[in-house]
């Protein structure tokens, strides 16, 4: 085992001017002569490369082959070699596109996550000035908006809490809150039970 990496064949000159660089005999290559994976172990003869170009024409790396004896492609060898290639950029780019769906599938369940959310927190706060019947038929209602308004002859009702002011300025703001809903929920019902 060498501490240079097979990769160092990479870069040289392809001077056929095919996409493929091939090397029939690296004893009688002066770029790869003396190489030491040529002259010591494994004793590489043979060296073929073809780049993997990815749809945008980004070069991701390049396939390789090496052989301990001399020889050269046939035609086949090179048709095979090429649909390897392509086989191995389509398995690169369907790996990068899947992380890329997950990425998007994960950023658009969150957001819509956000917005149920959001809409409940709303819903939450409508409903304890709503009466329920109200939110239901308005959220069952395919109109949008408050096109669907009605006329409807109504009491109004002013009311306060005696004290209130002095009541809660000593008290910490929820318990201010906490009396205002206990307030809120008693008078519902009486509404409801007059209306």
């Amino acid at each position: 085992q060498h501490d240079e990496p097979l990769d160092i064949f990479r870069g040289l000159n392809n001077t056929n001017g095919e996409d493929i660089i091939e090397v029939t005999d690296t004893f009688f290559d002066e770029r790869l002569a003396e190489h030491p994976l040529v002259t010591g172990s494994p004793f590489v003869r043979f060296y073929a490369e073809i780049p993997l170009p990815a749809s945008d024409k980004t070069v991701l790396g390049s396939l390789f082959i090496l052989d301990t004896k001399p020889r050269k492609l046939n035609s086949d060898q090179v048709t095979a070699l090429h649909t390897l290639a392509r086989q191995i950029i389509i398995q690169i780019e369907l790996k990068l596109q899947k992380r890329q769906l997950k990425q998007l599938n994960t950023g658009l369940l969150k957001d819509m996550q956000q917005r149920i959310d959001q809409k409940s927190r709303i819903l939450e706060l409508f409903s304890r000035f709503v009466p329920p019947e109200v939110i239901t038929r308005h959220i069952q209602s395919e109109i949008k908006g408050f096109s669907d308004a009605e006329l409807k002859h109504c009491a109004i009702l002013f009311c306060d809490i005696r004290g209130y002011t002095s009541l809660v300025e000593n008290l910490p703001p929820a318990n201010g809150v906490g009396i205002l809903n206990v307030f809120y929920t008693i008078m519902s019902d009486v509404i409801k039970e007059q209306s």
